[in-house]
């Protein structure tokens, strides 16, 4: 709790929204980590609760500490995007829809890679699918990007980073427009053939 009482501090709050405990550490009893937050939520300090980085077994066994408590889970922040689709098959987003915990996909747009020229990782056949679907919505590829993940499952929620006020709006408004189920489904197949 002292760390959470330093943040609210140095944010000048009583209350924050969503806490998280940030990695699992193997040599600490997932109990612990409930124990904290389950204060943090009865002490008022967090209206929610979450995790980040866990594997779909830790998430079940912290959501069962929690809910023993009267405390849901809410999140669970984890690497999710065209590139990176290891929660589909690690059980992850299967958990998270089973406990109706949002998956926040931290790096959704792989850290540059689905918009950088190169073709370091093999993407040249996602970005050009991304390119062409963003041109008939004049959208940029980072739209387009989030736009898939956004489809992809209800739970999904992407938080991208923005270095600059535009990068927040053109974020921002990969949400005024939607991907056809045919769009969904080429990138779906591209990125199949481009990621983890």
């Amino acid at each position: 709790m002292s760390a959470l009482d330093g943040s609210l501090a140095r944010l000048g709050l009583k209350t924050i929204d969503l806490y998280y405990v940030h990695y699992p550490l193997p040599l600490i009893d997932v109990g612990v980590f409930a124990e904290g937050l389950v204060e943090a939520v009865k002490s008022g300090k967090a209206r929610a609760v979450g995790v980040a980085n866990f594997n779909a077994d830790q998430m079940r066994g912290i959501a069962d500490h929690l809910a023993r408590a009267g405390v849901p889970l809410a999140a669970n922040q984890v690497n999710y995007s065209l590139l990176r689709r290891a929660a589909e098959t690690n059980g992850v987003l299967e958990a998270c829809r089973e406990l109706d915990v949002a998956l926040v996909a931290y790096f959704p747009l792989a850290s540059g890679r689905l918009t950088e020229p190169s073709d370091s990782m093999g993407t040249r056949a996602l970005r050009t699918c991304l390119a062409d679907i963003a041109r008939a919505h004049d959208a940029s590829l980072s739209q387009v990007a989030l736009n898939w993940l956004l489809a992809r499952d209800s739970h999904v929620i992407p938080i991208p980073g923005a270095t600059k006020p535009h990068h927040a709006r053109a974020n921002l408004d990969a949400l005024s427009w939607r991907l056809s189920e045919t769009e969904f489904d080429a990138i779906d197949r591209a990125s199949a053939k481009s990621g983890t």
